[in-house]
């Protein structure tokens, strides 16, 4: 039987080793959808931040996305998303969190012409350390 996990772990050590610089080598899956938790962590370890805040559009239910691993670390931001479904369940999932005002929440569709006002509107304004795009096929065009 194949240890999938194993396999994985050993090509990332030698990733490592060829491209010791390299971001991969330290992912990891919290709350993301691959190792972009790990990789986020090692970026801002190697750069700092400075308001710690962020914006992901495209946060879905908030269980899986890129920003809810900083979010349980203590920084503050924004999600947007646009299925009433999962905005709902952002809300049952984070009242706290959207009540103390550490998690900014807007259920609207991003477009080019919108999300300065977007970001804007919900009290978002300096510097954003980690801005998220997972907007289905728009994100080029919106950035």
């Amino acid at each position: 039987m194949i240890d999938w996990e194993e396999r994985l772990r050993s090509r990332q050590r030698e990733a490592a080793a060829a491209r010791p610089n390299c971001v991969e080598q330290f992912g990891y899956k919290t709350y993301s959808q691959s190792d972009e938790d790990g990789i986020i962590a090692e970026i801002f370890h190697r750069i700092g931040t400075t308001n710690r805040v962020f914006v992901e559009f495209g946060a879905e239910v908030g269980q899986e996305n890129n920003t809810r691993n900083l979010l349980e670390k203590g920084w503050s931001g924004l999600w947007i998303e646009g299925n009433p479904d999962y905005a709902g369940a952002i809300r049952a999932y984070f009242p706290a969190e959207i009540e103390s005002g550490r998690l900014k929440f807007v259920s609207d569709f991003v477009s080019v012409e919108n999300i300065n006002g977007l970001i804007g509107g919900a009290g978002i304004a300096g510097e954003i350390d980690l801005l998220s795009v997972d907007i289905d096929g728009n994100d080029f065009h919106v950035i």
